[in-house]
């Protein structure tokens, strides 16, 4: 039979088509399949997630120091803007428990939840499960760099609405221009296996749709699901000369370059960091026996 004809859209159910095969922990051969509906990017049911997951966090996510304070600060300014009315917050997947401290510093009362990473920063402020004796649901929910991870977005987002009725996240959106090979988007890693699920904004509407939400996004990286309408566009109209959308929307590896010309700083290195990260992966996994029946050409 056809694998195509076995293979299903995980955001609407219909068909696919492959774009490219890759190696992911760079010994299993793995089809990305593209929805012909919504452009979301999926991959082989990811059997290879306990091995990928055997380190919560990557070599690779050489940007998550830089990444927490600016979504901090982001953070700070849109919840001020557009849910003023907000007290209690989570933090789904929210690693080391940084994010969690940083605006519990600046004061806004969130709790920290991850079932695969060691809470460091946030120890007190953890919860052991999504449903916690004697507190209700939450104002407000983030996910920051979660829905990648998701094998099942709709049981995600699921998860995610039983403990508040707003979420905001962060996940790439994938690039308007055809991806025909893993090396045309820096943002699917194969080499940690860890990245299964790429969306869309057309995606994202059909799971707001889905489940009766009221989607914002900037169409870059940050998005907003919500039950109810929000009084004030999270997202500046403006974005091109917004602080805010530009702390939001801009990947902290990108920045460096930004920096230098608008300033006298340093360039960052973290871009050559995370190219070298990136190469001493692809040699370590090298090194390794490939999968029994497996091959280094990646071929089915």
């Amino acid at each position: 039979m056809d694998s195509t004809q076995t293979v299903k859209s995980k955001i609407t159910g219909g068909p696919v088509k492959p774009i490219f095969d890759a190696k992911v922990l760079g010994k299993y051969c793995v089809t990305y399949w593209q929805c012909l509906e919504t452009m979301f990017i999926q991959t082989d049911e990811p059997y290879w997630l306990d091995e990928a997951y055997s380190t919560a966090i990557t070599d690779l996510d050489l940007g998550l120091a830089g990444r927490n304070v600016n979504k901090a600060e982001a953070a700070e300014r849109l919840i001020d803007r557009a849910l003023p009315d907000a007290k209690t917050f989570l933090d789904f997947g929210g690693g080391y428990g940084l994010f969690t401290r940083l605006m519990r510093d600046k004061g806004f009362d969130f709790r920290h939840y991850d079932i695969y990473c060691q809470n460091i920063f946030a120890k007190g402020f953890e919860l052991d499960a999504l449903e916690p004796v004697g507190l209700s649901k939450f104002d407000l929910v983030t996910a920051w760099e979660v829905f990648e991870h998701a094998p099942n977005p709709r049981e995600l987002i699921r998860q995610l609405l039983s403990v508040s009725g707003t979420i905001l996240f962060s996940t790439e959106l994938v690039p308007e221009q055809p991806l025909n090979a893993e090396s045309d988007w820096w943002y699917f890693t194969p080499e940690t296996g860890q990245h299964v699920s790429f969306y869309s904004r057309k995606a994202l509407h059909s799971l707001a749709e889905e489940f009766n939400l009221f989607l914002y996004s900037d169409n870059t990286a940050n998005h907003i699901l919500s039950a109810r309408k929000l009084e004030i566009d999270p997202f500046p109209a403006e974005r091109s000369s917004s602080s805010l959308f530009r702390l939001l929307a801009e990947p902290v590896w990108r920045r460096g370059k930004r920096m230098r010309t608008q300033s006298n700083r340093r360039e960052s290195l973290l871009p050559a960091d995370f190219a070298n990260a990136v190469e001493q992966l692809k040699n370590t996994k090298a090194q390794q026996p490939d999968r029994p029946g497996g091959s280094s050409a990646c071929q089915k």
